[in-house]
C-alpha cells in the first residue's frame, strides 16, 4: 500500500498538496454479504476487526444485505460488452484473429444489445451508485472481503462471482485498494479490501498502510 501512494502521488505532481487525514478513522465493518460464514471470510474480516480496534479505530457494522451483488456486477459488466463492442468494431472487422475466442464472444454479444438496453443498465447503475453512497454516510471508510473466496489456482476457472464485491466501488464511483489478509486451507491467498469516499484516495491510501504495517502484529 506505501507503494502505491507513492506512485499515485507521483501521479498527481509534486506540487499537489496530500489531502488531510482524519484525526480518528471511522470505518464500517462490512456484513451480512454472500459468504459471510464462510470459515475463510468470517476468518478474515474478524482478523481485520482485531487489527483495527488495535490500531485505535473506531469500528461500526455495516449491513450489506440489500446489495444486489450478483445483479450488479451482471450489469456492469453487459455494460462493458455494449461499450466495448462499440470501441473495437473497426479492430474487429479488420483483424479479428487478434482477439480471443472468448473476447469475440463478449464483443460479439455486446454489439447485438439494442441501444435501449443500454440506457436502462446506466440508469439503473446511477441509481445504485447513489444507494451505495449511502454505506458511507458518517464513516471514513468500508471494510470488506475483496472477493468472495481465496484467489483461484492459476490455470483454472475464474470463478463467476469473483468480481461480486469490487463491482460496488467502480459503480460508486469509489477509490478502492486491496491487501493481502491471510489465507484460506489450501494456501491462497485472501484479500481484504477498503473502499472510501469518492475523492479520499490519499487517506484511503494511508489507512491501507496503517493496517497493512500492523498486520503481522496482529
Amino acid at each position: 500500500a506505501a507503494v502505491i501512494a507513492g506512485a499515485w502521488q507521483a501521479l498527481r505532481g509534486a506540487g499537489d498538496r496530500k489531502a488531510p487525514l482524519p484525526p480518528t478513522w471511522r470505518v464500517a465493518l462490512a456484513r451480512d454479504f454472500p459468504g459471510e460464514q464462510d470459515a475463510p471470510l468470517a476468518a478474515l474480516m474478524a482478523s481485520a476487526a482485531l487489527c483495527a480496534r488495535a490500531e485505535g479505530i473506531a469500528l461500526t457494522d455495516c449491513t450489506l444485505a440489500a446489495v444486489p451483488f450478483e445483479s450488479l456486477r451482471r450489469a456492469a459488466f453487459v455494460l462493458c460488452e455494449i461499450e466495448g463492442a462499440a470501441v473495437h468494431v473497426d479492430g474487429l472487422a479488420a483483424d479479428p484473429g487478434g482477439f480471443s475466442p472468448r473476447l469475440r464472444a463478449m464483443l460479439d454479444y455486446g454489439a447485438r444489445q439494442p441501444a435501449e438496453r443500454a440506457a436502462q443498465l446506466r440508469r439503473r447503475l446511477q441509481d445504485a451508485a447513489q444507494e451505495l453512497d449511502r454505506l458511507l454516510d458518517g464513516v471514513d471508510a468500508l471494510l470488506l472481503p475483496t472477493t468472495p473466496q481465496a484467489a483461484f489456482a492459476h490455470g483454472s476457472r475464474v470463478p463467476d462471482n469473483q468480481a461480486d464485491f469490487t463491482v460496488l466501488a467502480n459503480i460508486a464511483g469509489w477509490p478502492a485498494i486491496s491487501i493481502r489478509w491471510g489465507q484460506d486451507a489450501a494456501g491462497l491467498p485472501l484479500g481484504l479490501q477498503l473502499v472510501g469516499k469518492a475523492g479520499s484516495d490519499a487517506p484511503l491510501l494511508a489507512l491501507a498502510a496503517q493496517l497493512e504495517a500492523a498486520r503481522p502484529n496482529c
